[in-house]
């Protein structure tokens, strides 16, 4: 699965809980059941182990409420729009689903930390 990995610490000696960081782009996979893309996130966590868990950020939520919304002002039929709302709530109820980790000073001091190693980072502060 395509996101950060972090480990919460050892449940015993001989296992260990992980954390996978869903961002923008593999959380939108996850959100289009009917592509080749979604079925293979889902193969991947169907593998996962059960303690493992599956998250995303509040960035990846800004910027796809920010498009979903965008998507519905620019509607001017009415079924276009009915359309447009629906899916803004069905995008609602999604991330009610999960847990959405805040965009912390330890995650900002993360950011400016992979940005002088020149890692590539979407557009957050840029």
């Amino acid at each position: 699965m395509a996101g950060s990995t972090a480990s919460l610490g050892p449940q015993s000696e001989s296992e260990t809980q992980v954390t996978y960081i869903l961002d923008t782009d593999v959380f939108t996979f996850a959100e289009l059941a009917n592509s080749k893309e979604y079925r293979c996130l889902h193969t991947r966590v169907l593998q996962l182990d059960v303690d493992d868990t599956i998250v995303t950020t509040i960035v990846t939520y800004e910027e796809q409420t920010r498009g979903w919304l965008a998507y519905a002002a620019k509607s001017r039929e009415t079924a276009h729009q009915i359309k447009a709302y629906a899916r803004l709530k069905k995008h609602l109820h999604t991330y009610l689903e999960f847990e959405v980790l805040d965009f912390d000073v330890a995650a900002g001091e993360e950011l400016n930390r992979l940005r002088t190693m020149k890692i590539p980072i979407g557009h957050c502060g840029s």
